[in-house]
């Protein structure tokens, strides 16, 4: 850091570790991968220090897929003047509240809604810098790309939909577009972060960032939220991605879901594509271990803030500015279409409690002409006003819009006394811009018809049974909807977080005077809300009699059911979900397993491991041969080393100073044919578990122990006989010593019922015999109680007494290992040896202190010698 830039060196002190930097004058042009390059300090203005503005150390990072922001855009004719508002939504105030109580404050991460070319770039971020907002600049391109992957692929299977031809095609170039932008949100994390920050990243088109996140920073605590149904195994494993996906949710430290449901369906595919199984911890954490970091899981409902809703806003108590003329002429805008659909072209919010920005577009005039239109439309021939149901849904065949529309006409066609005194207020919220699939345009038209087809059937002069609005409904808007209707009435077949029925619950609470809610059973919400009518959408019969049903209760029975509800809603409003997420986030002191295992190739463990090994006069190497010589991951078929491999071990044999014994539960046959090659001759090795062994091939074959007892096989091969005939996929090798159950291809519910009780069963029928047990994720093996890696490792130490080792490395890839590595470190205690045990793979060991991820790495790291 030179002295002739203080301004940069204040800079870094004051936001921890911005890394990684670039300081390249062009700052904002983009890699080839079309990553935007990190633009360097240099560059960035100095103004919000003025301001008092920086990112300070305990900073907590709000990462959403858009800003928070409305931005304003005025174009002379020289250039455009960009103008940005905060804009609030009901997580703001409580997310500035913890970061105050951490001493820090609450940044957002997240794209803009237009696009700023790159000349502007640096002048805007100094703007939204000072709103404590951070763009994410990218190509459009990929922001095209990226969202179309999101709306055609991610969706659907999310919510257990195949996708169709049109994404199918696509797939490959938009998965590149999804990971492109995921890995720009993290560069813009990394440039700010330091020690103490919380990153919290929300929805599924970010699923990928704390991937690249804790690549730089092995440490971060990263959470991550959510909001839509996670898949069953079987859904999620037809995504090409989902390995990448997975592998990038694990890369958080807390995964919080809505739903029980959502989070089963998650941990099935931990265990199904990974192998990673959950615990229970004190206090109902669900916890895993994956790679070098703890994962915990939670899950926790999240309704809306009931505040928003008990009060009136400006709008809603204001008089009347609105002229004759003016509502005459707002009114002719609103006009009812001769096929019941009315057309609003204002621009509103979604149903979005989190990230969606409020429509602050909507006036006065517009509400007040919105109200009149609506309440012209739903009174009766006789000037009373009709009995109003209210759905209020997505586009989207998701939500059950066919469903819900066959379903009222047969409750009109059955309950022939609601026929003029009942109407369908439907609100459809037209997602502009989407990309529409080819089912999603025919859903679009098939709703349609059958709004023309019920109103041509029961309308009459002065009554209309199905009023259809697409409009997306401001907050004001939604108030008035709520306080005009009797019923709310959703029929989704797949959904997340819905908050439009808590929003109609914390309304009829404020007017104290009840309403009814009938729910499909397959939306989130109804696991929440007790009070609620819930009906099975396919059903059109059972809905028809709820619907019927729930206009019958009396008032006293609906605000009962409104008063429970609102207590569920007040137990689990937005600050509550809010500051328990973030508690949990922040007792995440750190990601690592207890055993602090790190990674034996990472600075500047790999440097100290060098030094030990170069400075060392004998060495004593110690290999498992699946795992540190061929890929764990291999069938129990043949397999050879690769040659890479062979190479690497050649060149540690090359030294005498070396002595290396290599452990496999394999057959003696298969080892001598792999090290029948003159370099690898030195080489020691042991088959099936140390029942024979050789010091090298210049030796004989010997057992471990004379006479061992293997009369315990008889009984052992009748038991797994009959367990591998009942277990689909499962197999039985048999060797001269031992046995080994397969359940590699094993589904993994069967697996761990059927092994369970296989244990028992032998435990029980084998308690007298000389024999022990390996229980490993893929297999069970039965082998000589003489046996063993741990036995034939202190074997090994006792047989080179002689030597006087100053080095040990001990590599092993088995859950089993543990006691290989326990016996390395006493034998070794307080000898000054230096000793390294090392285990592969995602798995945690209590006695290694340091972990490789595969094979390759481990090559990688003998190279190096």
């Amino acid at each position: 850091r030179s002295t002739d830039r203080p301004c940069r060196i204040e800079f870094q002190n004051r936001i921890g570790s911005p890394q990684p930097f670039n300081d390249n004058p062009s700052s904002g042009s983009s890699t080839p991968d079309g990553v935007p390059k990190s633009p360097s300090l240099q560059s960035l203005s100095l103004t919000m220090f003025e301001l008092e503005h920086e990112v300070g150390v305990d900073t907590l990072f709000m990462l959403m897929y858009k800003l928070p922001v409305n931005t304003i855009t005025e174009k002379t004719s020289t250039k455009v003047k960009y103008t940005f508002e905060f804009t609030e939504f009901p997580m703001t105030k409580w997310l500035q509240s913890f970061a105050r109580q951490r001493g820090g404050k609450c940044v957002y991460v997240g794209l803009l809604s237009v696009d700023v070319p790159e000349s502007d770039q640096e002048s805007v971020r100094e703007q939204l810098l000072a709103l404590d907002c951070v763009p994410v600049f990218v190509p459009h391109q990929v922001v095209t790309d990226h969202y179309t992957f999101c709306k055609l692929i991610l969706w659907p299977a999310f919510h257990s939909v195949p996708c169709d031809q049109y994404a199918e095609s696509q797939r490959s170039e938009l998965w590149t577009a999804y990971c492109s932008l995921n890995k720009s949100f993290a560069a813009e994390v990394l440039r700010f972060r330091s020690q103490q920050s919380l990153v919290w990243v929300h929805g599924y088109q970010l699923m990928d960032v704390a991937t690249h996140i804790r690549e730089v920073v092995c440490d971060a605590r990263i959470g991550f939220t959510l909001h839509t149904p996670f898949p069953s195994s079987e859904h999620f494993r037809a995504l090409k991605c989902c390995q990448q996906i997975l592998h990038g949710l694990l890369s958080n430290s807390l995964i919080g879901f809505l739903l029980f449901d959502h989070c089963r369906h998650f941990l099935s595919s931990c265990r199904r594509i990974f192998g990673v199984d959950f615990k229970s911890l004190p206090g109902g954490t669900l916890c895993l271990t994956y790679a070098d970091h703890a994962v915990s899981v939670r899950v926790s409902h999240v309704t809306v803030e009931p505040e928003l809703f008990l009060h009136d806003t400006e709008f809603e108590n204001g008089e009347s500015d609105v002229s004759a003329e003016d509502e005459k002429s707002g009114l002719s805008n609103l006009r009812v279409q001769s096929t019941g659909e009315l057309t609003v072209h204002s621009a509103g919010a979604g149903a979005g409690w989190s990230v969606t920005v409020p429509d602050t577009h909507t006036t006065q005039r517009d509400l007040i002409a919105f109200k009149q239109s609506v309440l012209s439309q739903i009174s009766s021939h006789d000037g009373k006003r009709c009995t109003v149901i209210l759905g209020i849904d997505v586009m989207d065949y998701l939500t059950g819009m066919t469903l819900k529309l066959n379903a009222f006409d047969r409750f009109l066609t059955d309950y022939h006394q609601r026929r003029g005194k009942v109407v369908l207020l439907q609100v459809s919220i037209d997602r502009v811009g989407v990309p529409w699939s080819d089912s999603m345009k025919a859903h679009r038209e098939q709703v349609n018809a059958l709004v023309q087809s019920i109103n041509s059937k029961f309308s009459t002069e002065n009554y209309t049974p199905v009023i259809h609005l697409i409009k997306a409904p401001s907050i004001e808007s939604r108030k008035f909807l709520y306080s005009i209707a009797d019923m709310l009435y959703l029929t989704s077949i797949r959904d997340g977080l819905n908050v439009i029925p808590y929003e109609f619950v914390c309304c009829k609470e404020k007017q104290g005077s009840g309403g009814v809610v009938v729910l499909s059973e397959f939306t989130g919400v109804s696991r929440s809300l007790s009070g609620a009518i819930r009906v099975n959408p396919f059903d059109a019969g059972e809905v028809a009699e709820a619907l019927d049903a729930g206009l019958n209760l009396d008032g006293e029975e609906q605000i009962s059911r409104t008063a429970r509800d609102f207590l569920h809603i007040k137990r689990n409003s937005v600050k509550n979900w809010t500051h328990s997420f973030l508690a949990d986030l922040q007792r995440l002191s750190t990601l690592r397993p207890p055993t602090s295992q790190v990674r034996l190739d990472s600075e500047p463990h790999l440097s100290t491991f060098q030094m030990a090994y170069r400075g060392s006069m004998k060495r004593l190497i110690i290999l498992e041969y699946e795992g540190a010589v061929i890929p764990a991951t291999f069938s129990f078929a043949t397999v050879s080393p690769t040659s890479e491999a062979i190479e690497a071990l050649a060149q540690l044999a090359r030294d005498p100073n070396n002595t290396i014994f290599i452990v496999s539960g394999r057959r003696r046959e298969l080892l001598d044919k792999v090290f029948d090659d003159e370099r690898l001759r030195p080489i020691g090795l042991a088959a099936e578990h140390g029942y024979l062994f050789r010091w090298s091939s210049n030796e004989e074959w010997q057992m471990i122990a004379p006479d061992i007892d293997l009369s315990w096989k008889k009984n052992a091969r009748q038991i797994l006989a009959t367990y591998a005939e009942h277990t689909d996929n499962s197999s039985v090798s048999e060797k001269d010593s031992c046995f080994t159950f397969v359940v590699r291809d094993v589904d993994p519910d069967l697996c761990a019922i059927q092994c369970k009780e296989l244990i028992r069963h032998l435990d029980q029928a084998m308690e007298s015999a000389q024999v022990q047990r390996i229980v490993e994720p893929t297999h069970i093996e039965l082998i000589p109680s003489q046996c063993g890696h741990a036995n034939m490792v202190k074997h090994v130490i006792d047989f080179y007494n002689h030597v006087k080792f100053d080095f040990v490395l001990c590599v092993g890839e088995h859950t089993s290992s543990d006691r290989m590595f326990e016996l390395v470190n006493q034998e070794f205690a307080g000898s000054g040896v230096c000793t390294f045990n090392c285990v592969v793979g995602r798995k945690t060991s209590r006695r290694a202190g340091f972990f490789l991820s595969q094979l390759s790495d481990i090559l990688s790291v003998f190279k190096s010698l």
